[in-house]
């Protein structure tokens, strides 16, 4: 949800916005942040001056905002990021898979194009799990049941690294070179 829809949400509650455009679009340029708070800062001028931007017209503003801070070809840009995205070391399976799913379901690809783009672009040790598990239980015929399955090797792999890391190999005794003698000698 982008900024304006948050506000959009916020705004449809407030009994006093309902009525009047300007004393709305006051309140979406208060409430934004970042760069958008920096773009917002000479129409809150303006107010403070005794003028209303946008002539007052919520569609005015959104027309103004969406131009500043959409994408012109939002599709065009998620096909960008598709070619980039690459799960992140440390980044978990379901953190990858919703980030990939969010840019993936712009881009107009096709289930099986992604499923091919989301199962390379994974860390190399839960990639060759995922062919074990797809040599074992057949390739996984949505994107879906890939991500499923990722997440479950995930946290295998987690459990599996947690497990070796907590075993206490401290309780393992070497023997002692006097033992070996001692064994000798009986």
């Amino acid at each position: 949800m982008n900024k304006l829809d948050l506000f959009k949400a916020w705004a449809s509650e407030q009994p006093d916005l309902k009525s009047d455009q300007g004393k709305t679009i006051k309140s979406a340029l208060g409430f934004l942040t970042d760069k958008a708070a920096d773009w917002a800062t000479p129409y809150l001028n303006e107010y403070n001056n005794g003028r209303v931007p946008f002539g007052g017209l919520w569609q005015s503003f959104v027309a103004a905002f969406k131009l500043r801070f959409e994408s012109v070809d939002p599709e065009m840009e998620a096909w960008a990021a598709m070619e980039t995205i690459h799960q992140g070391k440390g980044q978990s399976a379901a953190e990858y898979s919703q980030y990939f799913k969010d840019v993936g379901g712009r881009t107009g690809l096709s289930d099986a194009d992604l499923l091919g783009r989301f199962q390379s672009s994974l860390l190399p040790e839960i990639r060759r799990n995922l062919v074990i598990v797809n040599i074992a239980q057949g390739r996984a015929p949505t994107l879906e049941e890939a991500i499923r399955r990722a997440i479950s090797i995930d946290v295998f792999l987690q459990v599996e690294t947690k497990a070796w890391k907590e075993s206490d190999t401290s309780q393992t005794t070497v023997p002692e070179l006097d033992d070996f003698e001692t064994l000798r000698s009986e």
